[in-house]
């Protein structure tokens, strides 16, 4: 959870956009994603803001993947959602963060690439360089606006490490709280888990 709350460079809502990429299409259908998860709102219309995040599983063996969840969430229902973390969660991923990454100089080095790659954002863990293809899993995350991807702190991707990590700073509240919302509109089968001793992917 990164604290939104860095002196951020302004956005340019003309250079810092493009069209969402495919990585970041629903794999369910292949198409941008259009309701949100919660509230089912309308996201293609110009006006709306959401994020998107998808969990990842590598087969390394099969060089494939599955998806163990995608959703997108208006920034209204998100802000809601983030309510389940108590205080004593929050405070811990934002220094957890804080600790590790500058956003704000990520954000103005990635940013010299006048292309706009959404790889140099999401192929390696924000946390750790950690590449995506040496994860056993992996998430990425993205903010949008009707059509278009934003170059904000997101895109980014953390990997299975910094997962687990991140996990552990939880409260048993916030576990709790997170579990049964994932247990309503996530639905995790049990097979795409890892491994059920380690931490499930959660909500960035």
């Amino acid at each position: 959870m990164p604290d939104k709350n860095q002196d951020l460079p302004p956005i340019n809502f003309v250079d810092d956009v493009i069209e969402i990429p495919e990585i970041f299409h629903s794999n369910a259908t292949g198409e941008k994603f259009e309701k949100c998860l919660v509230c089912e709102k309308d996201l293609l219309d110009e006006r709306s803001l959401y994020v998107i995040e998808k969990a990842v599983k590598r087969y390394k063996k099969f060089n494939t993947t599955d998806t163990l969840y995608e959703y997108a969430m208006c920034i209204q229902c998100h802000e809601e959602m983030l309510t389940m973390f108590s205080d004593e969660s929050r405070q811990r991923l934002e220094s957890y963060f804080k600790g590790r990454v500058d956003l704000a100089a990520r954000r103005r080095k990635l940013l010299e690439n006048e292309k706009r790659d959404v790889a140099d954002w999401i192929d390696s863990c924000i946390i750790k360089n950690k590449p995506s293809a040496e994860c056993d899993e992996f998430q990425i995350m993205c903010e949008c606006t009707g059509a278009k991807m934003l170059f904000t702190y997101s895109p980014i991707m953390i990997c299975d490490e910094v997962a687990a990590e991140m996990a552990e700073l939880l409260s048993a509240k916030t576990r709790d709280d997170i579990g049964r919302f994932k247990d309503e509109y996530l639905g995790i089968p049990p097979e795409l888990k890892i491994n059920p001793r380690q931490p499930e992917p959660f909500l960035i």
